[in-house]
């Protein structure tokens, strides 16, 4: 069959009718209809493609368990990691608070024992320093030690201490003594 113009193809046997009213169902594939027909062929295999590619694709609409497993692994190590220093770092700050408060009374210690010209011997009361002496929310009480500690202020010739002291451990980060 000789290769007729698209427009009186058309015409003639309408464009759902062609394959129908070619002898055995077969387009001329000649000229303009070989590279239509190839060029169509070719689209038609990357439609099919693309929608097996859909199809196969598994669309994931939240995490598997592996991944919040791994998750979970990295936040467990970042917090080994932290909460020990976490816990060191607050102990050290509760011991330099009590440091403090030791060095507070035993400068109290001191100002009372040269006002008062008393000897190595004296020991002065709560009341004694911190009504003049300290400066703190109630009178005739002593500041209180951050880790529950008790103070004692003993005579002119020992140091204020606190009842927690070294802690039993080798570590001096969080000791309770004056240095």
């Amino acid at each position: 069959m000789e290769e007729t113009d698209w427009r009186t193809r058309d015409a003639v046997y309408g464009t759902k009718s062609w394959a129908a009213a070619v002898p055995g169902g077969k387009r001329p594939l000649s000229g303009k209809n070989w590279n239509w027909f190839h060029s169509m062929r070719a689209l038609e295999e990357v439609k099919q493609k693309t929608m097996l590619w859909i199809r196969g694709k598994k669309r994931r609409a939240g995490f598997t368990l592996i991944e919040i497993m791994i998750v979970v692994l990295i936040i467990a190590i970042l917090l080994a990691i932290a909460i020990p220093n976490f816990l060191r770092a607050r102990e050290s700050s509760r011991a330099k608070s009590c440091q403090g408060n030791l060095r507070q009374i035993e400068t109290a210690k001191e100002q009372w024992a040269m006002d008062n010209r008393k000897a190595a011997t004296d020991t002065p009361t709560a009341a004694n320093l911190v009504n003049e002496y300290m400066k703190t929310a109630t009178d005739d009480t002593l500041p209180t030690c951050p880790s529950s500690g008790t103070y004692t202020i003993g005579n002119m010739s020992t140091r204020p201490t606190c009842s927690i002291g070294t802690n039993g451990d080798a570590d001096t980060y969080n000791d309770h003594v004056l240095q």
